[in-house]
């Protein structure tokens, strides 16, 4: 038989424990009380079972020995060969009834049932002939010399060396059973001062523990104490708060106050503020041209001191003065105000750019618009022209569609045709005015003012 490896998920001191076992030697150094004698035990017992007990039993069974102290499952596997099979023993154990344990058996993997425990099955040996030959403890041991042992062991060793001497050897296993015997000097004394001073530094141990529960219990305090002050802290921020709310409040009543006596009939709404607003600008706005009409009345007073000239007078005076030499050029000034008179040429249409290449345009400066590009003359000499993009230039019908064209009392002089061009690559559909357009009140004045220094 040869084993394999066992998994422990409880049994004694050993909670989800693995062992495995290789070829060789395999030893298991440890210090008393780490769990030798139970791993032994947990391979009997997964080979033979445990012994059931009851509570008024005085013997300590083994089931009672091992079981684990939480609980948790009882026994676990263990896997070995034996006659070039692989056997795997899966036991649980129950707290003290051995009918209450489970156990599945598997040969080559393969579940089978046996009428015999697996150890007298397989070992063709009981249980006490397992322990009696598998196990030996330390008081199984008894070292004695005698002739007969002496004359045992030379018949069975033959050796050669004549320093060889079992009386030597037998002197040097009691002076080493001296050692461990338990006297004052022996090591298993020592071993038990070593477990008194570790139980009394437990106690020592649990008095510390004892005195930071108490130190832990005070800790718990300061904390609930400053948990305490902090909301106390919070609760003042709070009322501070609440102060500089109060203020602002009164602040705002006092405003209240203010406002009802401006405004004992309720005050304006947002309709009313803005006709309000509106009534204000127009005032400033009357307030400034009554201004500019002052200053302009005191220039007419100064002008006209002897009274104004009727009609008839302003007639005689223009007859005569355009009969001056050198007087004004009147005629010059008024061709700004005749109809069509800055009327683009491409506008025109009896306007056209020949280019050298005897393609025919409208303007002279947007030779990459496609709309200028009207046809060419042919080699008859025929102009050869697209009359849609023409019209794009000399139609008044692109600008009649805008309102601001329609209702501005300068139409009569622009004719809707200022730059053709600006009015094709407008995108917003605003018209394009002639510049004169905007300075017509101060032309005005020039030829009032010219005319009348003439005078």
């Amino acid at each position: 038989m040869k084993i394999l490896n066992c998994y422990i998920k409880g049994f004694g001191t050993y909670y989800n424990k693995e062992f495995t076992f290789h070829d060789g030697l395999n030893y298991l150094y440890e210090l008393n009380g780490e769990g030798k004698t139970t791993l032994a035990s947990f391979i009997k017992a997964m080979l033979y079972g445990l012994e059931s007990y009851k509570d008024n039993s005085k013997d300590f069974k083994d089931r009672k020995h091992y079981k684990p102290f939480n609980n948790n499952s009882f026994g676990d596997s263990l896997t070995f060969i034996s006659n070039n099979k692989t056997y795997k023993v899966e036991r649980t154990f129950d707290a003290k009834s051995q009918e209450k344990d489970t156990i599945a058996i598997y040969v080559n993997d393969v579940l089978e049932n046996f009428d015999k425990e697996i150890g007298e099955e397989i070992l063709q040996l009981d249980k006490d002939a397992f322990e009696r030959l598998m196990y030996i403890t330390s008081s199984d041991i008894k070292i004695e010399s005698n002739s007969n042992l002496k004359k045992h062991l030379n018949n069975i060793i033959d050796a050669t060396d004549e320093s060889f001497n079992y009386d030597d050897i037998f002197k040097n296993v009691n002076q080493h059973k001296n050692k461990y015997d338990r006297n004052k000097n022996s090591l298993i004394q020592d071993e038990k001062n070593n477990s008194s001073n570790l139980l009394k530094e437990i106690k020592e141990n649990e008095q510390i523990s004892s005195d930071l529960e108490e130190k832990y219990q005070k800790y718990n305090e300061f904390i609930k104490e400053r948990n305490e002050l902090s909301n106390k802290i919070s609760q003042q921020g709070f009322y501070t708060s609440y102060q500089e709310k109060q203020k602002e409040l009164n602040q705002n009543k006092d405003n209240l106050s203010e406002i009802i006596n401006k405004y004992p009939n309720s005050y304006p709404n947002e309709t009313e503020l803005l006709s309000l607003l509106e009534a204000s600008q127009k005032i400033k706005q009357l307030e400034e041209e009554n201004s500019y009409k002052i200053d302009n009345l005191e220039t007419i007073n100064d002008r006209y001191s002897l009274g104004l000239p009727n009609v008839d007078d302003y007639i005689k005076l223009f007859n005569n003065l355009i009969r001056i030499p050198n007087s004004i050029n009147f005629s010059f000034h008024l061709q700004k105000l005749t109809p069509a008179e800055f009327k683009c040429y491409a506008a025109k249409k009896n306007s056209y750019t020949i280019g050298s290449d005897g393609r025919i345009y409208k303007c002279t400066e947007a030779f990459d618009m496609s709309e200028n590009n009207l046809g060419y003359i042919s080699k008859s000499g025929e102009m050869i022209i697209d009359y849609y993009k023409e019209s794009c230039w000399t139609s008044i019908s692109r600008t009649l569609n805008i309102e601001k064209c329609l209702t501005c009392k300068y139409s009569g002089c622009c004719l809707y045709s200022p730059c053709p061009k600006n009015s094709l690559q407008s995108t917003n559909k605003e018209p394009v005015c002639p510049r004169t357009k905007g300075n017509v009140v101060n032309l005005i004045k020039v030829l009032s003012t010219e005319c009348f220094e003439k005078i």
